[in-house]
């Protein structure tokens, strides 16, 4: 599936205890967690390839051990 713009995962139980795991497996802060929980979701459920990215090193570092391939994001100037 192309990006064809947002997509939008409904908060649940589920979400918030994998949200809840990540954070304590690897010291994450609770918004980071719950990115990398979302972006889980979708790498759990869908037949292709998800890429993470973002700004954060440890972030990217915590989503390549989990199984993601990485968006190569270079700092903002």
């Amino acid at each position: 599936m192309a990006f064809g713009g947002p997509l939008k995962i409904g908060l649940d139980q589920n979400l918030l205890e994998r949200a809840s795991e990540l954070a304590k497996a690897f010291a994450l802060k609770a918004y980071d967690s719950l990115h990398l929980a979302a972006a889980d979701f979708l790498l759990k459920r869908l037949k292709e390839e998800v890429i993470f990215g973002c700004f954060d090193k440890k972030l990217n570092h915590t989503a390549k051990i989990i199984g993601f391939s990485l968006f190569e994001v270079t700092e903002m100037r």
